[in-house]
């Protein structure tokens, strides 16, 4: 996989001075490269959906949670004939959930 590209917008609800609370919305995609006696599937693109905190502690030490997941397209891929038969298939439709923490200061 490479070319990894993540496009998204995170509508935020301001909770308090300190706190907000955001959902995050997006697309994802990447190119898929194979090397072998398979056909090269097509690449992948996904939607992405996330939950996700923002809180500034008076220490200025900000913490930020997300959790969420990307549903990806079907990606398949199919025998050349040469060393894997051509009524070999391969398909997978890929999903990822994620959870994040971080930790940072704000001067």
């Amino acid at each position: 996989i490479d070319n990894l590209v993540n496009y998204y917008i995170a509508p935020t609800l301001v909770l308090s001075d300190t706190s907000s609370l955001y959902l995050k919305v997006g697309l994802t995609e990447a190119d898929v490269t194979v090397s072998g006696d398979i056909t090269s599937p097509s690449n992948l693109s996904g939607t992405t959906w996330a939950l996700g905190t923002r809180t500034v502690l008076e220490s200025g030490i900000f913490i930020k949670t997300e959790a969420g997941y990307t549903d990806y397209n079907e990606i398949s891929a199919a025998g050349k004939g040469n060393n894997i038969n051509t009524s070999n298939t391969y398909s997978a439709n890929p999903t990822i959930a994620f959870g994040t923490v971080s930790l940072g200061f704000r001067f």
